[in-house]
């Protein structure tokens, strides 16, 4: 919470597991929006972060819109 209230935090990848967790979930979320840090909350979301991430490092960023992801020939 220090991390992130001290601006030294620029994303957060919190999966909580069991109930122990809800508390700490709750005021990691908190601190987040409040620090207007984004937040990721599963493994594969962060995952396709990180390769997002990577990509932009390598200036390697091929924009599609959705709606040709989905059509049958793909473009």
């Amino acid at each position: 919470m220090d991390l992130i209230k001290g601006d030294r935090i620029q994303l957060i990848v919190n999966t909580p597991r069991g109930q122990d967790a809800i508390f700490d979930e709750k005021a990691i979320r908190r601190a987040a929006v409040l620090a207007r840090i984004p937040t990721i909350t599963t493994l594969a979301a962060a995952q396709a972060a990180a390769e997002g991430i990577a990509a932009m490092q390598k200036q390697q960023v091929t924009v599609f819109a959705l709606q040709a992801l989905h059509s049958e020939n793909g473009r």
